[in-house]
């Protein structure tokens, strides 16, 4: 039975949450109409040059500013030929999906949901424990 009572306690909290959010009435444009700078100057290409072998490689780069942690496979100098493979501690520095809801830049301090910036959000916004 207490399944049943989460769920219940789930469906007024998104009935709440979803109230919430269509009833705000904030400056901002929504975020499919908000201009942002592409993260890390947008699609192209990087070019690496592995100093062990001397070979060059082209890393296709994403809209979003990202490469694909694989591209990094084909890079091999010999040995088990599996590939370089990435290394983030921390994950500091690791995109983990790309949002068109959500935005995240840690180093500046830039939270945003559908275009608001978070702590527009939480201050404008309350929400109810159920209990």
């Amino acid at each position: 039975m207490a399944s049943t009572s989460a769920q219940a306690r789930l469906s007024v909290l998104s009935k709440h949450l979803y109230a919430d959010i269509e009833q705000l009435q904030l400056q901002n444009t929504k975020a499919d109409d908000a201009v942002r700078p592409a993260p890390g100057g947008g699609r192209g290409t990087l070019t690496v040059v592995d100093n062990r072998t001397g070979k060059k490689y082209t890393v296709e780069i994403t809209e979003g500013g990202t490469i694909p942690a694989t591209a990094l496979k084909k890079i091999t100098a010999g040995g088990d030929g599996a590939g370089l493979r990435t290394y983030d501690p921390g994950y500091t520095n690791t995109s983990a999906v790309i949002s068109r809801i959500s935005y995240i830049d840690g180093d500046k301090g830039i939270l945003r949901y559908r275009g608001y910036p978070i702590e527009q959000l939480a201050e404008q916004n309350y929400f109810e424990m159920c209990g």
